[in-house]
């Protein structure tokens, strides 16, 4: 923006063509202004901004060292872009900076919006630096890092990897996983993950793959994703010192829950026999006084 253009013949517009070998070729343009000379008193810069001969805007005069942009709300097609000089002007049109844009159509069905939504909720939650723009499958060129999709032609596209390993992530998993239906594939290595290893997981009917190694979770592996695991569920939980794998967790876990239960019934039938004995003595004591 230090630097400017302008025509070589300062009486005339300054124009730029616009050509494609695609008659249905459709453009976006961004052009970004700013006044770069100390202009003197008698001296002024005014032009409007024309596309395909068509009013865009204007009359407008670039503010000295500070950057503004003018872009196209809607597409037009190949032609002519034109900065016109005003009758008032003194100076011809100035431009520091154009970008243009050409529109892509896609191909295939988009991702489908339960998932989007879920991958966008995860890149928020743990505030992800990524590049994510966009569609998370479409273009299959621009797919989003981490990511990959399974393509039907006559179905939206579907997410079926995540790959956050070593993303710096921190606390709990996120529930959003569990709108990811057709996850096949989950890294969530090498992160500082906190809390227990949640129960959608052993849900997602067609994982193959979790990985959670190295981070910090603990409780218990839930028991179904322990029995997927005999199953061909590959799960990787090595380096979470305050997590149990095991069914043995399970089953301790179980028993724990009983004892409470066993307990209390002991009392209530200890409680009762002790007033059973109290009344008994008591009816001996009292038919004695009456004999």
């Amino acid at each position: 923006m230090r630097s400017a253009c302008i025509p070589a013949n300062a009486s005339q517009p300054f124009t730029f063509p616009i050509n494609s070998t695609d008659p249905n070729a459709q453009y976006y343009f961004y052009m970004h202004f700013a006044e770069i000379q100390v202009l003197e008193a008698n001296q002024s810069r005014e032009f409007n901004i024309y596309i395909n001969q068509t009013f865009m805007a204007g009359p407008y005069s670039p503010t000295n060292l500070s950057a503004e942009t003018f872009y196209s709300t809607s597409a037009f097609g190949a032609g002519l872009i034109s900065l016109v000089r005003t009758a008032n002007s003194t100076l011809p049109p100035i431009l520091n900076a154009i970008e243009l844009y050409t529109v892509k159509e896609f191909l295939r069905l988009q991702t489908v919006d339960t998932e989007v939504d879920a991958i966008l909720n995860i890149k928020s939650m743990y505030g992800l630096k990524k590049n994510w723009q966009g569609d998370p499958c479409t273009p299959q060129d621009f797919l989003w890092e981490g990511l990959n999709c399974t393509y039907d032609d006559s179905s939206s596209a579907r997410i079926v990897s995540l790959n956050l390993s070593s993303s710096g992530l921190t606390g709990g998993i996120p529930l959003y996983i569990q709108n990811l239906t057709r996850l096949e594939y989950l890294d969530l290595s090498n992160n500082s993950l906190t809390g227990p290893v949640p129960d959608f997981l052993s849900r997602l009917q067609s994982l193959t793959l979790l990985n959670l190694n190295d981070n910090s979770l603990n409780g218990s592996v839930p028991a179904e994703l322990v029995e997927r695991s005999r199953n061909g569920l590959a799960l990787s939980v090595e380096g979470n010192s305050n997590l149990c794998a095991k069914a043995s967790c399970v089953k301790k876990k179980k028993k724990n829950t009983v004892i409470p239960v066993v307990a209390s019934v002991v009392s209530v039938a200890f409680l009762v026999t002790v007033v059973a004995i109290l009344w008994r003595i008591r009816k001996r004591k009292s038919l004695g006084m009456n004999e």
